[in-house]
C-alpha cells in the first residue's frame, strides 16, 4: 500500500504502468483499490477493480467446515486449532506417500 501510494505522487508513463499492473494483477483488493483511486486522481481512465469471490486457497472452507463438524458443540477455539493441526500432518504425510509413488 506504501509503494502504492509513492508511486501515486510520480505522473510517468513507467510509474503510470506499474500502478496498472498492481490494479490488474495484485492479489490483495485494498492494494488494487489503491491503484485505482491513483489512476484516477492522474487522470487515467481505469475501471474500478472488482472483489473476487470464493476461497484464496482451493478447498480451504471444505476442509474447515469438516473439521468443525467433527467437533464437538460449543467446542474451543483451542480445540479447532489443535484438530486443524492434525489434520494438516495427516494431509502431508499422503503427499508424501503418493509423491513417493510417483502419483
Amino acid at each position: 500500500m506504501n509503494a502504492v501510494e509513492e508511486l501515486g505522487r510520480w505522473n510517468t508513463p513507467k510509474t503510470i504502468d506499474v500502478l496498472k499492473h498492481r490494479l490488474n494483477n495484485d492479489t490483495v483488493y485494498q492494494v488494487q483499490e489503491a491503484a485505482y483511486h491513483k489512476l484516477k486522481q492522474l487522470g487515467e481512465d481505469v475501471q474500478p477493480p472488482t472483489r473476487k469471490k470464493g476461497d484464496l486457497i482451493k478447498g480451504v472452507t471444505k476442509i474447515l467446515v469438516r473439521i468443525k463438524k467433527s467437533l464437538p458443540a460449543g467446542h474451543s477455539f483451542e480445540e479447532f486449532k489443535e484438530k486443524l493441526k492434525k489434520d494438516e500432518a495427516r494431509r502431508l504425510r499422503c503427499l508424501r506417500r503418493r509423491k513417493r509413488r510417483g502419483l
